[in-house]
């Protein structure tokens, strides 16, 4: 096919026509360029929570491991967890808050004998720590949850 040829010059040009399906289709493309990015940017935002909830539990299990690291501590709970739940609070960085106003996320922890897990086991070796960790807090609508248990052992135990 030839190009077309502008009678008034004399040179080869594109008609109108031609610019404005060029420019379709250029726009479509962009558009599913934006429509990529808008998914990628959300699914990194809810992976980044993701990792936070993860962050989060690790430093509350620890936090719990090192409040009944103590054999007498194991055996009897300090006054904060012989009710056997807590909660704790932290902001949308993953930063504990000094209160539940400020933060994102909610940890209710529980710490429970192991009666009810078919093993054998003695109740002064092995405890169940179990955490929902909900955000963002505060909220009645939309809140997601996740959920994480761990076995602690009694440090008199370790060998």
């Amino acid at each position: 096919m030839s190009s077309p040829v502008n009678s008034a010059k004399g040179r080869p040009a594109f008609s109108l026509v031609e610019v404005a399906i060029a420019m379709g289709i250029l726009a479509f493309a962009i558009m599913g360029l934006i429509g990529l990015l808008v998914i990628g940017f959300s699914t990194a935002k809810e992976s980044e929570g993701d990792v936070r909830t993860v962050l989060i539990a690790n430093r509350v299990f620890n936090l719990v491991k090192a409040e009944l690291y103590t054999s007498a501590a194991f055996q009897n709970p300090p006054a904060p967890w012989q009710s056997s739940v807590r909660d704790y609070w932290f902001d949308d960085r993953g930063v504990e808050a000094p209160n539940q106003a400020l933060s994102f996320f909610q940890a209710r922890v529980t710490v429970a004998p192991l009666a009810q897990y078919p093993i054998n086991t003695d109740d002064k070796i092995l405890k169940s720590v179990s955490m929902e960790l909900s955000w963002p807090s505060g909220t009645t609508s939309s809140v997601r949850k996740v959920n994480f248990t761990r076995l602690i052992r009694n440090a008199a135990n370790y060998n």
